[in-house]
């Protein structure tokens, strides 16, 4: 067997086997699937995909290659994970009537079931049953035996991921993944066999194999081959099953119910080319193969004949399958700790090819090619020529190769050369394989070999120069690819050798002709350094000349060698002779290159030198020097002359590139703070025409400039863009507040009739204590702790109680940063005003209701404002606008249905010097900061025993309740908020307590309305918020908007309405209240259905202002407006009937009411 590489160094074992054609067995480059990682754990691989098992430590995973071995992307949860958990492993004892189990055989029996025993009932690997016996051993008592009530104690304690058994079809139609009676198949092609994308793969999954049915059959016909009848796996569907556990294989007749077979096996695998016919490996490493077709039998009882065979492999065969047209048995068989997959020929069980490093598992693919995973855990791929043979054809390729001596022999009696043709570059071949003895062949190639041989002879003795001999080589280099001789090129073989002897000769005697010129030059020449580049020049044409010659004949190699080496001596000599004194010439010019380089300042500076004639020159005159130990010498302190200017260089740059990074980093630190003073200046301006002058006077903008002129462009622009979006932004503002008639002063905002105060800036303070730590009395544990007695522990080692201490001042400078973090991070930080607010009556209707109520709770110190309403109507933003105008913090507490009641008081955070610890949540650092508005989202999901804890926090306690510790005061500042669905129509909400409803106010929000009651103008509301997205309604004030709407909508011809009025803008006007139509009547179907009103339609999709935002965004004159809705809202219907009737109310808005 010959390893050879060629093109992608791809490592090649083949084996030819006398009379047949050879298989080829390329072990494709280790990096091919790189991605797949490590750990692989199964493969499945069919001619469009290959899927990898792993395990990543963290469980099992999944990756697939499609044919070009480029990753597929998985859609989420399509394979299956499978893990063992302890509630299982006692579920599964007591359906086996035990109470226990243990690792102890000796003390099993009874009601104790051996450790042993289950992990071969649920056929569990290696890794599988070392994670399952760590854990007996960590949690079971008296040698690992623990109690299935123990175990129920456990239930959900994690013990190992179960991995699957990948296999493919014969046909390579689907993808098997087995375990235990579960099933997964999937079906990775189409009818006509062509890929599919893993997205339209058909997936079938069976829970319990015993119990497929017809029908799931006839829709999955593979299903018939992994159906479990009589307790084993279908056989070719012939009517028998086979069975392999504990090492003892059982054929069973499915039809009598008679088993048929019952022998010790290790493995065993059926012949795709032959129906019936399975081999089995027994344990003492025999192979067995039984022809169930062939069985005879009577009275209920079938008799089958075993068939041993040798089976030629070293050590144990581990496991075994054919290849897809049953040529070659493939077996993994592991010897002295190592595994290979030998290939067999499958009739007479002579080694074909060998693939070494293997792991645990294996598949072939349709062409024949072996995807496996090896020592290490990595998927390989063997590419092979399996698929060159027809189905059982072995005797077949024999027989074609018979042929084709025969040809040989004859067509080489005479022989006629191929003219000259210009050769094409090509790879350099894989060297041939070397056959195994056979005399028939062996005595066909040497007849040939003598016919060739005579025949050429005279053509080589004709050739009497060198490009001669040359041209015949070509000529029978041409004769070797003819389809008669490209499979025998060992024919050649003596002409070869007769052409290159010859060839070696001519050269030989070329070779003393150019020695005998040299030495007459050497001795005639007055040798200087000027001439010691043509004296390298001619030596070196003769030292490779002598390289290329392989002289076979001793008398003619003594006798060029012996010249050579006298030419050879007397040339060194004189070079020698020579590099001595250019020695000296380096050693005059180095101080002058020495200065030059010392000189410069700059790394282009030192790379111009490297190039100019005084560096050249030197670098020559190196290379001339023959004395190796002073070249290298030379070499060495010119490197180290030019290194060391380059570091020092590249020092100074470092450090000049330090300051300035400082300088830069510096600028954009003071950037930061005066944008904060020009954000809180802003604050302070009331009208968009004061903006426009403090704009073009204000010292602090002129500082910003300045402080921005010597910093690089990319930062000084992302800092200007800053400055511009808060001016940009409180213009809006600005505009905002003026169009709606918003009162906002410097201490109150005035939303419609209701005036509520803005809450002054000020901030928190926090400084270092020292706290006691067990029995110690002189050391404590560092603690940072704020004016509303919020708490920070920094990671630190206990330090002395003194704070001026050495230890515990430098504890106290090492983490001050980190509790500013803390602390700055904890104060909810007010909302930034968003361009998207829309402030009309609808908004301000609302702000100035809770405003009412905000100042109640304030005044009282009691009760909680709940906003509710629908899916996206509002209820958040409103939140935000309000906080915004009032110069609030907001906070939101999102509720759900796993909040616990210990969520509300404490998190828990992991610290290495004192493990898990517990620190305040949320909700406590939030109701302790001043004038912050504490929501609480969706308040109606959590459960009644968190809705308790409630009680105490909004009624005029205003305090948590801790589990451990004090109860935490609400700080009188702080108020509180919440929101909620209603309870009809939404999923996991439910009726607040009636103790909470009597603390609360509810806000019913509804959706902006279209049209007032008794009134037929459509309200430009829900549109104007629509108009925010589109930029060729953005820039109209309010005033202008509904003037245009007007005109547009509701067609009132005498408004301003007109001088706005394009084209383009009439168009997206109807197009967003063709929109708001649609939203109304959607959200009508929906009340009206949650209120059980007759002629409602079931529908669960509420048309929320998120949608209609969405919508408008994609909104252009020339789009089709129903389009764009059932693009956005249809797919997230999956009702089918909810669908069409969305889709209707889409085509049809004014149609009667749903």
């Amino acid at each position: 067997m010959t390893i050879s590489t060629a093109g992608r160094a791809k490592t090649t074992e083949t084996a030819r086997r006398a009379g047949t054609i050879a298989l080829q067995v390329n072990v494709m480059p280790e990096d091919l699937f790189s991605e797949a990682g490590d750990a692989v754990t199964g493969v499945a691989a069919t001619n469009s995909y290959v899927l990898v098992q792993r395990n990543s430590g963290q469980g099992t995973d999944y990756t697939l290659f499609d044919q070009s071995q480029r990753t597929v992307a998985i859609p989420k949860d399509f394979f299956p994970h499978l893990v063992l958990e302890a509630g299982f492993i006692a579920e599964y004892l007591r359906s086996l009537g035990k109470e226990s189990i243990t690792l102890d055989p000796a003390k099993a029996g009874g009601s104790t079931l051996n450790f042993k025993d289950l992990t071969l009932q649920l056929e569990m690997n290696e890794r599988e049953t070392v994670a399952l016996k760590t854990f007996l051993q960590r949690t079971g008592k008296d040698n690992g035996r623990i109690s299935a009530s123990t175990l129920d104690s456990l239930k959900d304690e994690l013990i190992t991921t179960l991995e699957f058994r990948l296999s493919t079809d014969e046909a390579e139609k689907y993808i098997i993944l087995e375990r235990g009676k579960a099933l997964f198949v999937y079906r990775t092609v189409d009818e006509d066999l062509r890929p599919l994308p893993i997205e339209r793969w058909k997936k079938t999954q069976i829970n319990d194999r015993t119990r497929i049915s017809p029908e799931q059959i006839a829709e999955t016909p593979i299903l018939a081959e992994y159906a479990d009848s009589s307790g084993g796996r279908q056989i070719d569907g012939l009517g028998f099953s086979a069975n392999l556990k504990s090492k003892v294989l059982t054929i069973v007749g499915n039809r009598e119910g008679t088993r048929m077979l019952n022998e010790q096996a290790l493995c065993y695998t059926t012949d795709p080319g032959r129906r019936g016919n399975l081999f089995f490996i027994s344990p003492d490493g025999v192979l067995k193969s039984v022809d169930l077709l062939a069985s005879s039998g009577r009275n209920g009882t079938r008799n089958v004949t075993i068939v041993n065979h040798a089976l030629p492999i070293d050590g144990e065969a581990v496991a075994m399958r054919f290849d897809p047209h049953g040529n070659f048995l493939a077996v993994l068989c592991e010897d002295k700790g190592s595994r290979s997959i030998v290939l067999l020929e499958r009739d007479t069980l002579e080694p074909a090819g060998r693939i070494p490093d293997v792991g645990q598992v294996f598949d072939f693919n349709q062409h024949g090619d072996i995807f496996y995973h090896d020592s290490t855990g990595r998927l390989r791929q063997a590419a092979t020529n399996i698929h060159e043979f027809s189905p059982n054809g072995l005797a077949e390729a024999r027989e074609l190769e018979r042929r084709r001596l025969e040809a040989l022999l004859s067509e080489s009696r005479i022989i006629n050369l191929p003219p000259v043709q210009p050769q094409a570059a090509k790879e350099a071949a894989a060297a041939p394989t070397a056959p195994r003895v056979d005399s028939y062949r062996q005595d066909i190639i040497e007849k040939t070999k003598t016919q060739v041989t005579e025949s050429l002879t005279p053509e080589v003795e004709k050739a009497g120069t060198v490009e001669a001999l040359r041209t015949l080589a070509a000529r029978v280099e041409q004769l070797k690819e003819q389809p008669t001789y490209s499979e025998y090129p060992e024919v050649f073989a003596a002409v070869d050798t007769l052409i290159a002897d010859k060839i070696d000769g001519l050269e030989a005697e070329r070779l003393l002709s150019l020695l005998k010129q040299h030495a007459k030059v050497l001795s005639q020449t007055k040798w200087g350094t000027e001439h010691l580049i043509g004296l390298n020049k001619q030596w070196s044409e003769i030292r490779a000349l002598r390289e290329s010659l392989t002289l076979v004949d001793t008398t003619l190699r003594q006798r060029v060698d012996s010249e050579y080496e006298t030419v050879r001596d007397q040339t060194m000599e004189i070079k020698k002779r020579l590099g001595g004194e250019l020695d000296k010439e380096l050693g005059a010019a180095f101080p002058k290159i020495r200065e030059l380089v010392e000189d410069t300042h700059f790394l282009k500076e030192l790379s111009a030198l490297k190039v100019s004639s005084e560096f050249v020159e030197f670098e020559r005159i190196t290379a001339l020097i023959v004395d190796e130990e002073k070249r290298d010498d030379w070499r060495k302190r010119y490197k180290e002359l030019l290194r060391t200017a380059e570091e020092r260089i590249n020092s100074k740059q470092c450090r000049e590139d330090q300051e300035r990074m400082t300088r830069i980093a510096q600028a954009l630190e003071d950037s930061r703070a005066i944008l904060g003073d020009i954000e809180n200046a802003l604050k302070e301006i009331g009208h968009t025409t004061e903006l426009s002058r403090w704009r073009t006077r204000n010292p602090l903008l002129l500082r910003h400039t300045a402080l921005l002129i010597d910093v690089p462009a990319e930062f000084r622009e992302r800092e200007e863009r800053k400055l511009e979006e808060l001016l940009d932004q409180r213009k809006k503002e600005l505009l905002q507040v003026q169009n709606s008639n918003l009162q906002v002063g410097a201490n109150t905002v005035k939303f419609l009739e209701q005036t509520f105060p803005v809450f002054p800036a000020s901030r928190l303070f926090w400084k270092p204590t020292v706290k006691p730590i067990g029995d110690s009395m002189d050391r404590g544990v560092l603690v940072w702790r704020d004016d509303a007695g919020r708490e920070y522990r920094p990671d630190w080692q206990p330090v002395p109680f003194d704070l001026d201490s050495p230890d515990t001042a430098a504890a106290v400078t090492a983490t001050r940063m980190d509790a500013d973090l803390f602390f700055e991070k904890t104060i909810p930080e007010v909302p930034k005003f968003d361009p998207n607010w829309v402030l009309n009556d609808w908004t301000k209707g609302y702000l100035d209701r809770m405003a009412e109520e905000l100042a109640i709770q304030e005044h009282d110190q009691s009760g909680i404002l709940i906003l509710k309403g629908e899916t996206g109507c509002g209820k958040d933003v409103l939140w935000s606008i309000f906080a915004h105008f009032t110069a609030r913090g907001l906070k939101d507490i999102p509720f759900n249905q796993q909040t616990e009641k210990e969520d509300l008081t404490h998190d828990t955070d992991f610290k290495p010097n004192e493990g898990t610890v517990r620190v305040i949540s949320n909700l406590v650092q939030s109701v302790q900061t001043p004038g912050t508005i504490v929501t609480l989202g969706e308040i109606n999901t959590a459960s009644q025993g968190v809705l308790k804890m409630l009680n105490s926090l909004t009624d005029s306690r205003r305090r948590i309740n801790m589990n451990h510790g004090p109860s935490i005061k609400v700080d009188p500042t702080v108020l509180l908020g919440a929101t909620m669905n209603p309870k009809n129509g939404y999923a996991a909400t439910d009726e607040l307590s009636a103790e909470l409803l009597r603390r609360a106010i509810v806000i019913n929000v509804e959706y902006p309305p279209l049209k007032k009651d008794g009134s037929e103008k459509f309200l430009p509301y829900e549109a104007e918020m629509m108009a925010k997205k589109v930029p060729q309604l953005a820039d109209l004030s309010q005033a202008e908007f509904y003037a245009l709407w007007d005109y547009v909508v509701n067609n009132e011809r005498m408004s301003d309405g007109q001088k706005f009025a394009s084209d383009e803008r009439k168009k997206l006007v109807n197009q967003i209240f063709e929109v708001v139509k649609v939203a109304d009547k959607i959200r009508d179907n929906f009340r009206r259905w949650n209120n059980d009103e007759e002629n409602a339609q079931e529908a669960k999709f509420v048309f929320s202002l998120g949608e209609s935002s969405t919508i408008a965004a994609r909104l252009k004159p020339t789009t089709n407006v129903r389009a764009i809705m059932k693009r956005v809202i249809l797919d997230k219907i999956s009702n089918p009937d909810e669908r069409i009737f969305v889709e209707g109310i889409i085509d049809n808005p004014d149609g009667e009411k749903a």
